[in-house]
């Protein structure tokens, strides 16, 4: 019983943990998540299915239609191209993604 009842404090606790936001994970991806991509794209593909398994929201901008924006913006018409918080990163840079996301 008494093993029991520790179980249940150590996952009330834990689950207190989890509902305060930290001032980092407050602020990681809250302006926005933006991704440049195409269709044809694998690394774009990428990019999505990494946002969409963290259940991050994100818009998603053809890149055809915005290539002159990227050029001017970000100096690459390459893409995937994700934005987030007004950070950009240019193709598929996981580790950079989840720095900037905070997962």
């Amino acid at each position: 019983m008494k093993t029991w009842l520790t179980a249940i404090g150590i996952a009330a606790a834990v689950a207190v943990a989890g509902l305060a936001p930290t001032t980092a994970s407050a602020a990681c991806g809250s302006k926005g998540v933006a991704v440049y991509d195409a269709s044809w794209c694998p690394y774009c593909k990428k990019v999505k299915a990494l946002l969409s398994r963290h259940n991050i929201r994100y818009t998603v901008i053809d890149a055809s239609s915005a290539r002159g924006y990227m050029a001017r913006k970000f100096g690459t018409t390459s893409i995937p191209v994700t934005v987030i918080d007004g950070s950009h990163v240019v193709g598929f840079n996981e580790a950079r993604i989840r720095q900037l996301l905070c997962i």
